[in-house]
């Protein structure tokens, strides 16, 4: 079976393989059999597998058996992305306000020590890195 006969297949694949594109995008991880199924209406764990075999052999998914949540894309790539400047400016500015309104309001009511204290301050002024999948071709 090659790519172009999933086409001719039924809707399901292609509800299968749409859901695994956008989880991959959402998530930045394979779904497991679980989430596929609850995701495309297909009630059996072995019909799941069936539609994933279908793709894997299409050239379209690569898995693993042995291991959980080890399907990969053909074509796409994992991109680690960072934030812009301005865009993380603002974010730095808005946690920052956040931040300082908790910490006055837990520092007056005497229920953070200075460790404690580090600690939140550490977690809202972090700056978080996404990763996101590409098509290879963009």
């Amino acid at each position: 079976m090659k790519k172009q006969d999933i086409n001719s297949e039924d809707h399901k694949i292609k509800s299968v393989y749409k859901f695994i594109v956008d989880y991959f995008k959402k998530y930045g991880f394979a779904p497991s059999f679980r989430d596929i199924s609850s995701g495309t209406g297909i009630k059996s764990p072995s019909d799941v597998r069936e539609k994933l075999k279908k793709l894997e052999r299409a050239g379209l998914i690569k898995m693993n058996d042995f291991q959980p949540r080890t399907i990969s894309l053909a074509g796409y790539k994992c991109v680690k992305r960072g934030r812009s400047r301005d865009d993380t400016r603002k974010s730095n500015q808005a946690k920052k306000e956040v931040c300082d309104n908790i910490l006055l309001s837990l520092r007056m009511k005497g229920m953070l020590s200075d460790e404690e204290l580090q600690i939140v301050e550490d977690a809202f002024y972090s700056t978080a890195e996404r990763y996101v999948f590409k098509n290879k071709q963009e």
